[in-house]
């Protein structure tokens, strides 16, 4: 039996996603906060649901076939195409779960905000090399990562670009093809409450 990092377990990567609501409502979580995620909120609904397919590919001899129809009906549900063969870190923020597009073998760090019709994947059919988006990365609306290429930590890709080389790390890049048009940003020029707009509290 595989031994996990404790940042790679269930409850540690669930822990990590419900930090970034916090981030974003700029409340600290509580229980109440958690059932109204889990009851209103489809972008925490999608990543939590994410969290079940992983570890239900770990159950002892019917893990997969559990995964495979968890992952299909969370696709049809939120229109969004995730592979089975995926690798994401903890702390996923999709507020706007819908459109998304990820294809197997993407590696996807911590602390990564995807928003709403966001493609990531493969440069061509037969291709076996795929996308590293590594940690604290912000993709905005529209984004498309296509090819063997790694987006670096800290980075934030501007609406529709469209990402076909490595992206330094601390970069913000935008256009067709993507350019960077600033490097060694501060992180605080790309926190959840200056990015695109996210969920409101609703009362």
């Amino acid at each position: 039996m595989t031994v996990r990092a404790p940042d790679d377990r269930f409850a540690a990567k669930v822990k990590a996603d419900l930090a970034m609501w916090e981030i974003a409502w700029k409340k600290k979580a509580s229980p109440a906060m958690l059932v109204r995620l889990l009851l209103f909120e489809g972008g925490f609904q999608l990543t939590f649901l994410l969290r079940l397919v992983e570890a239900a590919g770990r159950v002892p001899v019917v893990g997969a076939l559990l995964s495979l129809i968890l992952l299909y009906w969370t696709n049809r549900f939120f229109a969004c195409d995730f592979a089975r063969r995926l690798t994401i870190g903890g702390g996923l923020f999709t507020p706007h779960p819908t459109g998304i597009v990820i294809g197997a073998d993407v590696v996807i760090g911590r602390n990564v905000g995807i928003m709403h019709q966001v493609t990531i994947g493969r440069g061509r059919p037969g291709s076996h090399t795929s996308p590293r988006i590594e940690d604290g990365v912000y993709l905005s609306p529209g984004v498309k990562v296509i090819g063997e290429l790694t987006v670096g930590a800290g980075s934030m890709v501007g609406a529709n670009a469209v990402v076909n080389r490595d992206i330094p790390a601390n970069s913000v890049a935008v256009g067709v093809p993507a350019r960077v048009i600033k490097q060694n940003a501060t992180p605080d020029a790309r926190t959840l409450s200056t990015a695109d707009p996210l969920p409101s509290e609703r009362v």
